[in-house]
């Protein structure tokens, strides 16, 4: 069961007033029985890239229905505004458009049913969200989550019970002081000044219990990334990057698709996670962004340049007559570093490391020998070594 939250802003006075609370316009879709067909008569690209933009993502790409006039608010991500809109059957939802770029909706169940919502940019590139009718015999609260920032003494939100076996009783919170609940699923705040969460729950006739939590906050920690910076000197490397502060969930993208790709939770220049692993695929420094559900915005610099190349010292030595051995060293480059003689019967030991013994071959006459290493970047130097 998929968990579906919103967040309550009310300071100062008694208000309720969502995230996405003030919608504008209604797209005009037509009215189809057959979901699937939807796509077939209303195709639409979805192609990685269209004129060097990022890919487009719904957010949330799945959700659950369970009772009529249920809203589930909806995001764009990638692409270029302005957006458009359609949901594949207007008897089972609705869909209605705000913010800039109509780049957020809000999707209205008017059935327990199956639909889809598909999102168009101005280059004809498409995403899509599912909705599902969700298992209307499992007793739920909606919404399961709630946040609610510098909330006002009073009433603030309503909860709705779906599925389960009515009358539904035993309307009660963990937690008085934070905030009650009536028997008609209204929640109301207690103190303005306290933090925490608390815990609603509902029975129902059967017996059985749902739950939903209500978070109580009177600010948020500022948006950032850990760690600020980082260097990816080769071409597949890789760093992990944390979300901190701020509120999920979180949305990342990359300024230069072409340097580099979010692997993890998934493959692209557009991902949604606390945490991300980014992969370097070409030199050029990235820069790192990350929005959380409140539009806060913080980004991180990774520096991407060519490495200097190893150096060897000393580059030349002479081994006299009486020499069996001379030590080199190494700098620059990216480790590990590989040693090996390259002409000669001479050997290295340790073949792996910042420095390293060269001993003379035996059976080699006087003449000049290449000592080389390699980086992990695959760049090499080298060193002469002239035996009299």
């Amino acid at each position: 069961m998929r968990a579906y939250g919103i967040t309550i802003l009310a300071v100062g006075t008694i208000a309720l007033s969502a995230v996405i609370a003030a919608f504008v316009g209604c797209e005009d879709e037509p009215a189809m029985d057959d979901v699937s067909g939807f796509f077939d008569d209303n195709p639409y690209s979805g192609d990685p890239h269209q004129g060097g933009t990022p890919v487009m993502v719904v957010s949330p790409s799945y959700a659950t229905v369970g009772v009529i006039d249920e809203n589930i608010p909806l995001r764009v991500k990638g692409g270029q505004g302005p957006y458009v809109w359609t949901v594949a059957s207007r008897d089972r939802g609705t869909i209605e458009v705000s913010g800039p770029n109509a780049g957020y909706a809000l999707y209205t169940a008017t059935a327990v049913a199956d639909n889809s919502v598909v999102v168009t940019d101005v280059n004809g590139q498409g995403a899509y969200a599912e909705i599902t009718a969700g298992d209307v015999s499992t007793l739920r609260l909606i919404p399961e989550t709630v946040f609610l920032l510098k909330p006002a003494v009073g009433p603030a939100m309503q909860f709705t019970v779906a599925g389960g076996f009515p009358p539904y009783r035993d309307w009660k919170t963990s937690f008085p002081d934070l905030g009650t609940v009536s028997d008609e699923g209204v929640y109301s705040v207690t103190s303005s000044t306290r933090e925490g969460t608390n815990i609603v729950t509902v029975a129902d006739s059967g017996g059985d219990t749902a739950v939903a939590t209500v978070e109580h906050g009177l600010e948020l920690q500022s948006l950032s990334i850990v760690p600020s910076t980082t260097s990816l000197p080769v071409n597949g490397e890789t760093a992990w990057f944390n979300a901190n502060g701020g509120r999920s969930p979180y949305g990342w993208s990359l300024t230069y698709p072409s340097r580099g790709t979010f692997t993890s939770p998934t493959l692209g220049d557009t991902t949604v996670g606390d945490t991300v692993v980014y992969r370097r695929d070409a030199v050029g420094d990235q820069i790192v962004v990350l929005e959380d559900a409140e539009g806060s915005v913080a980004s991180v610099a990774v520096t991407q340049q060519n490495p200097t190349p190893p150096v060897i010292e000393p580059s030349q030595a002479t081994l006299t007559t009486n020499q069996t051995s001379y030590v080199f060293s190494v700098s620059g480059g990216t480790p590990p570093y590989v040693w090996l003689v390259q002409t000669g019967h001479g050997t290295v030991n340790p073949n792996v490391g910042t420095q390293t013994v060269y001993t003379r071959g035996a059976s080699d006459p006087p003449d000049n020998y290449i000592v080389r290493v390699t980086d992990s970047g695959s760049q090499f130097a080298l060193a002469v070594v002239t035996q009299e």
